[in-house]
């Protein structure tokens, strides 16, 4: 019988979690005797305090990994003769692998905290549309743990159609996130949308030993070849210590700065390699959902620019150099950099978990994370590992980033922030925040409210930085790269309705009425310029498929509202975008920043 997993990593911390009699468990305490972690005393207690079970041992877990679709809700008619195909075609996830992923064993002290993250860790997987673990006595004093478990489909071949300003084919994915029922991704994929272009084959082994998993990517793009690679341990749920990661990455990136008519073209493209090396370790002391968290990592990175070139009407594959000179702050941000530093980090967690039907899914049901989190890291530029032809920089490096939710009657609350800038040269760059408050008001059955307000800038920017307004993840009403600007502000409203359920259970349908309010200022970027308050206000349908998924499609038509507003109405056809699990950011903010390692990330 492998070690309780509760005691690796609670042993000599939370002596309330048991610890099976075994000869490993035995050698494992007198190590830690010896090497001083506690004192041999404390470890003899622990061992005595092992011998007993408040809540019992478990005697048996049950393992019901269910098909595809909720329990005894199957289509009917045609449509559920073809869900049945697919049932049957499906592999299930095998009972090994969800065995695999709990925090208890055959034999254990029962502990209600593991029985309560263990979905968690379950549900983490996209192939897992949900778990949940139910337990009764045996007669005898012991527990019996029945674990169930749902699939999602896990071979998808993925047609991502859009309609945003025209129909777009913009990816193509064969993809099998569950090979042989074994918990494999294996994927390849084609993706193109604006001026990101690539082709791609992706492997990840998620459980490769002791939870650690291991992935790779390979890719080609117009401007060249990209490979990733990553060894990752993490945190086992809430119960565990150490967490550790092993990444590197090289890649072609094209940064489009639009321009909104201020010239003859409509972009300035800079194509550059980049590179990024992270070995990074991190342990986390106290009780589960009250911990700290302390870190520290090596991560190198390296941005070699080409020159800048040019397109016209948002032809991204047609490039051509710049018909004259370019804006100074072009240049400024694209001058060729390398760092190496050694960071350290520090963080607060306090968290509990509610359980929330149709918050962002039309049904699917989903953990929201309740308490705070508030963490930091600061880095310092040592002179190794430095690559060739890239000029090297010496700083220091801040990163701070605090996120909370609150659930109060009604209401679910969440809030974030996170910032980073660094020093060089005794002045203050690449000052980089994003900020977000979102509220979710539930009561009237069958609705949610939802509403989000956001904030993104950047200050004395000397890497790749430019924020748009327009485009699905802004004011919707606005074509893509409309306004483009330093800073932003924007609010979002909607009324999301769930619809009763459809016949023959086929799939959930919903409507939603939705509501934007945005702007930008110039800031110091690029073409920047101070767009105005502009709004949108539409109305769209929400569908999941199957029912109960958590993957929503959604048909928008989108009317440009409030004084001055011009343009006709825009028909979208995309995917959720405003969703707490994925979580709330700014996409043009994301993508230029610096690794974005901190506590929050182990």
């Amino acid at each position: 019988m492998r070690p309780n997993a509760a005691g690796r990593y609670f042993l000599a911390v939370n002596a309330r979690l048991c610890i099976p009699r075994s000869a490993a468990t035995g050698v494992l305490l007198a190590l830690v005797a010896v090497l001083g972690i506690v004192h041999p005393s404390a470890a003899q207690t622990t061992v005595a305090q092992a011998e007993v079970c408040p809540e019992g041992r478990i005697s048996r877990i049950d393992i019901d990994n269910g098909g595809l679709g909720p329990p005894g809700q199957s289509p009917t008619g045609i449509v559920g003769w073809g869900f049945r195909m697919a049932n049957h075609l499906h592999v299930r996830t095998r009972p090994g692998f969800i065995r695999g992923e709990l925090l208890f064993e055959e034999g254990d002290c029962f502990d209600p905290l593991l029985a309560t993250d263990s979905p968690r860790l379950l549900e983490r997987h996209s192939f897992i549309a949900n778990a949940r673990v139910l337990v009764q006595d045996d007669s005898v004093g012991g527990k019996v743990v029945r674990v169930e478990t749902r699939d999602q489909w896990s071979t998808k071949g993925d047609l991502g159609i859009t309609y945003d300003e025209g129909l777009n084919l913009e990816s193509f994915r064969f993809t099998e996130q569950n090979f042989l029922g074994r918990g494999l991704f294996v994927e390849a994929a084609r993706y193109q949308r604006l001026e990101q272009r690539s082709k791609s084959f992706s492997l990840s082994v998620p459980s490769v030993f002791q939870r650690t998993s291991a992935s790779f990517r390979i890719a080609s793009a117009p401007d060249g070849t990209a490979f990733s690679e990553a060894v990752d341990h993490p945190f086992a749920g809430d119960v565990g210590r150490v967490s550790a990661r092993e990444a590197f990455s090289s890649y072609p990136a094209l940064f489009a700065y639009a321009t909104d008519g201020a010239e003859g073209y409509s972009h300035v493209l800079v194509a550059m390699r980049v590179q990024a090396l992270e070995i990074s370790a991190a342990a986390r002391a106290g009780d589960p959902g009250s911990s700290l968290v302390l870190g520290g990592s090596l991560t190198r990175q390296s941005y070699l620019p080409e020159e800048a070139q040019v397109a016209y009407e948002g032809k991204f594959d047609e490039r051509f150099a710049p018909p004259g000179p370019l804006v100074e702050s072009v240049g400024r941000q694209s001058a060729s950099g390398a760092v190496t530093r050694l960071s350290v980090h520090a963080g607060i967690r306090r968290y509990s978990y509610e359980t929330i039907e149709g918050l962002d899914a039309v049904r699917d049901e989903q953990l929201a994370s309740l308490g705070f989190f508030l963490g930091g890291t600061v880095g310092k530029s040592v002179p190794v590992l430095m690559p060739s032809g890239a000029v090297a920089l010496h700083d220091f490096y801040g990163r701070v980033h605090g996120s909370w939710g609150l659930l109060t009657g009604p209401l679910l609350l969440h809030g974030g922030l996170t910032a980073e800038s660094r020093h060089e040269m005794g002045e203050w760059k690449d000052l980089l925040a994003e900020a977000e408050f979102v509220t979710y008001v539930r009561g009237i059955p069958g609705q949610i409210l939802f509403l989000r307000a956001s904030g993104a800038g950047g200050w004395r920017t000397q890497l790749p930085y430019q924020l748009t307004l327009g485009g699905r993840e802004g004011v919707r009403s606005l074509g893509n790269d409309r306004f483009p600007g330093g800073r932003q502000a924007l609010f979002v409203v909607e009324d999301r309705i769930t619809f009763p359920r459809m016949p023959q259970n086929a799939f959930d349908l919903g409507a939603t009425l939705f509501a934007d309010l945005g702007r930008v200022w110039p800031g110091d970027v690029p073409f920047g310029t101070d767009s105005g308050w502009k709004a949108a206000a539409g109305f769209g349908l929400r569908i999941a498929f199957p029912a109960g998924s958590r993957n929503v499609w959604r048909p928008d038509i989108v009317f440009p509202v409030g004084p001055g507003a011009q343009g006709s109405p825009i028909f979208r056809v995309t995917f959720e975008l405003n969703r707490l699990r994925a979580g709330f950011t700014t996409p043009d903010a994301v993508r230029s920043h610096r690794l974005g390692l901190g506590p929050d990330s182990f």
